[in-house]
C-alpha cells in the first residue's frame, strides 16, 4: 500500500507505516457504525440484517477449486454472492456494479469490504456469474424465496396470479440471406478449429458469405434478391452435403448445420432436378411457414412474440406466477410459444423446489380452453384450480352443437336431443377426443332433423351426422359452472395486480431487455430479476430485525 504521509505527521511516520492496516480497519469500522445508526431503516440495511447467505455459500463452496493448486483466492464466495445480489438488486451492468461497490458505502458495507479495500473486477464477477448460470441457475431465486416463506409463511396460501411479458432479445433480426450467411460463417469458424480444416481451401467463400464488392441487399431489385437467395441456397446445399460436414462429429458444427436446415425448411420451397441440383428457390406463404422460426443467427433461441396488432416483439416470452406480494415462479420460453403452455411446467417447478401446489391460479382467457383446465388438474392431481374466464364455444343457429348431446358416464355412447343413441365412435386425429357418428337410417323421421342437420325439413338425410366430443369437455363444463359463482368474481379482481408486478420487474428491475443470449441464460436473468423484486418486497414488509451491532474498536498492540 502506498502511504502518503504529510509533513506534519513525519514524527510518527514509523508508527503509521507499522500500523496503517490496523488504523484503516478501525476507521472503516467507525464510519460503518455511524452509517448503520443513521440508515438503519434503509432497505439494504434491513436485508443485511435479515438475509442469510450461508446456504448459498455452502452450495458454491467448490467454486474456487477450479483455480488449481498454488493460486490464491482474492475474494471469497460470500463476497462474490453478495455483489451478484447487488447487481440485480440495483439493475446494474457488471461494470456499473463494480463502480457502485467502489463508491457507494452502503454497497461496500453490505458486501463486507472495508472502505479502503478494492472491489473485484467485472471479469471476476462475470466468471462467477457464468458459474451460477451453468451450475446453479435457480439457487438465488429459490433460497431467497425460502427465507421469505420463513418470514411470511402465509404467502404460500395466497391465490396466485399468472401472466406473461416480453423479454427483448439481445440481438437484431436478420434477413433470410444474412441469416444463412451468418450460419455459414459459424460452421466455417468451428471447422477451422477442427482437424478437417483443409476443406476451407475448396469452399467458395463469396457464394457462402458474400463479397465486399457486392451490392447491399436493401438496394437489390426483386429479381436480384431472388437470384442471390438461390445462389446462397445452392452454396449452402453443397456445404451441407460435403462428406466432412455431413459426417462431422463436432457438436458445434452439427448444431449450426441443424439450424441451417431448420431455417431452409421453415422458410423456403426448393425445386431440384434429377441430379438433385437446386434449380429454383421460392419463399413459402406465411400460412405454410414453420413454427418457432429462427429470426437471427446471433440468438437462434429468440423468436417472434405475437400478441396482437402492434405487439410483435423479437425475443422471449417470460411467464410469471405471483401472489399480490411475492413472485413465486418465473420461466422464459422462446417468443412464439403460447402463454398457457408454461403453466403446468411452472406449477410442477413449485412442487419440486418449494414442496406445494397453489390452491388457485388466476390467469387470463388465453388459458380458457378445456385442454388447459384438464392439463392443470392432471399435473397437480387436482390440487390447483385454474381460475379463468372460459372461452365461449362457437354457436350455430343452423344446427345443434355438441353441447346439445349427452355423453354416457363411461364415454362409450352419445345420445342426441331426440333420444337416439350412437355407439359408433372414432378417435380424433389429434388424439384429443372422439367423433360419434349417427348414420342416416337412425335419423329417418326425426322431428329435429332441421335444427340437427341444418337441412331443409323436406330433405332426406343421406350423409351421417358427426359429433365431436372433446376429452376435456368435463373440465371445461366445471370451469363454466365455477365462472358463475361469487368466489370466481372475487378472485378475478386480483388479475390487475400481476400487471403492477410485471411493470416493477420490467421497468425498474431490468427485466425487459435480455442481457444474455440463449433461452437458458435469459431464464437465469428472469429468475434473478424476480429474486431482486422479492428482496425489495421483503424489505418493505419487515422492520429491521435488529440494528447491526456496533463494531468493536481495534486495539493497538
Amino acid at each position: 500500500m502506498n502511504l502518503i504521509i504529510p509533513q506534519t505527521l513525519k514524527p510518527i511516520a514509523h508508527f503509521l507505516e507499522t500500523h496503517v492496516t490496523t488504523i484503516l480497519t478501525w476507521g472503516s469500522h467507525q464510519i460503518y457504525d455511524q452509517l448503520c445508526q443513521r440508515h438503519e431503516k434503509h432497505p439494504l440495511m434491513v436485508l443485511w440484517a435479515t438475509l442469510d447467505f450461508g446456504e448459498l455459500e455452502k452450495v458454491c463452496q467448490d467454486y474456487h477449486l477450479k483455480n488449481g493448486k498454488g493460486r490464491g483466492v482474492a475474494y471469497g464466495v460470500d463476497t462474490l454472492l453478495k455483489i451478484i445480489f447487488l447487481r440485480y438488486y440495483g439493475g446494474h451492468s457488471l461494470r456499473d456494479t463494480v463502480f457502485q461497490v467502489e463508491t457507494n458505502m452502503l454497497y461496500k458495507f453490505f458486501v463486507g469490504l472495508n472502505l479502503w479495500e478494492k472491489a473485484p473486477s467485472y471479469v471476476t464477477l462475470s466468471l462467477f456469474e457464468t458459474y451460477l448460470m451453468e451450475k446453479e441457475p435457480r439457487l438465488f431465486f429459490d433460497e431467497i424465496l425460502r427465507q421469505i416463506d420463513e418470514w411470511c409463511p402465509e404467502d404460500k396460501k395466497r391465490t396466485q396470479i399468472g401472466d406473461t411479458y416480453a423479454m427483448l432479445a439481445n440481438a437484431a433480426e436478420e434477413t433470410l440471406i444474412r441469416r444463412l450467411r451468418h450460419c455459414h460463417q459459424m460452421v466455417l469458424r468451428f471447422l477451422k478449429k477442427s482437424e478437417q480444416s483443409e476443406l476451407l481451401t475448396t469452399i467458395e467463400g463469396d457464394k457462402l458469405l458474400g463479397s465486399k464488392e457486392e451490392k447491399k441487399e436493401q438496394y437489390l431489385s426483386k429479381t436480384e434478391k431472388s437470384t442471390r437467395l438461390t445462389t446462397t441456397i445452392q452454396a449452402s446445399n453443397q456445404l451441407l452435403k460435403h462428406p466432412v460436414i455431413a459426417g462431422s462429429e463436432e457438436e458445434e458444427i452439427r448444431h449450426w448445420v441443424a439450424i441451417i436446415e431448420k431455417i431452409i425448411a421453415d422458410e423456403l420451397a426448393i425445386t431440384q432436378n434429377d441430379q438433385e441440383e437446386i434449380t429454383a428457390v421460392t419463399l413459402l406463404p406465411d400460412n405454410q411457414r414453420g413454427s418457432y422460426r429462427i429470426c437471427s443467427a446471433t440468438d437462434p433461441d429468440a423468436t417472434i412474440r405475437n400478441h396482437g396488432e402492434g405487439k410483435k416483439d423479437f425475443g422471449y416470452n417470460a411467464s410469471i406466477l405471483t401472489t399480490t406480494h411475492f413472485i413465486r415462479e418465473l420461466q422464459v420460453d422462446t417468443g412464439s410459444r403460447p402463454d398457457p403452455k408454461a403453466i403446468p411446467e411452472m406449477l410442477a417447478s413449485q412442487k419440486e423446489h418449494h414442496g406445494f401446489y397453489p390452491e388457485k391460479l388466476v390467469y387470463d382467457q388465453a388459458a380458457g380452453d378445456g385442454k388447459h383446465f384438464a392439463t392443470v388438474e392432471e399435473t397437480t392431481h387436482k390440487q390447483t384450480q385454474l381460475v379463468v374466464y372460459p372461452k365461449r364455444q362457437k354457436k350455430s343457429d343452423k344446427q345443434f352443437t355438441p353441447k346439445h348431446f349427452s355423453l354416457s358416464e363411461d364415454g362409450s355412447t352419445l345420445t342426441c336431443p331426440n333420444g337416439r343413441i350412437s355407439t359408433r365412435r372414432y378417435r380424433h386425429g389429434k388424439d384429443e377426443g372422439h367423433t360419434f357418428r349417427f348414420v342416416a337410417p337412425q335419423c329417418v323421421g326425426c322431428p329435429l332433423l332441421k335444427p340437427c342437420r341444418g337441412l331443409d325439413p323436406d330433405a332426406t338425410p343421406t350423409t351421417p351426422r358427426n359429433v365431436f366430443v372433446s376429452d376435456y369437455t368435463d373440465a371445461y363444463l366445471r370451469a363454466v359452472a365455477y365462472s358463475k359463482t361469487d368466489s370466481f368474481k372475487q378472485e378475478m379482481t386480483l388479475r390487475p395486480h400481476v400487471e403492477r408486478i410485471i411493470a416493477a420487474v420490467t421497468r425498474f428491475g431490468g427485466g425487459r431487455q435480455a442481457r444474455f443470449r440463449g433461452k437458458a441464460k435469459c431464464d437465469f436473468q428472469a429468475k434473478m430479476n424476480g429474486m431482486a423484486y422479492n428482496a425489495k418486497q421483503l424489505a418493505r414488509h419487515l422492520t429491521p430485525k435488529a440494528r447491526p451491532p456496533t463494531l468493536p474498536v481495534v486495539a493497538f498492540p
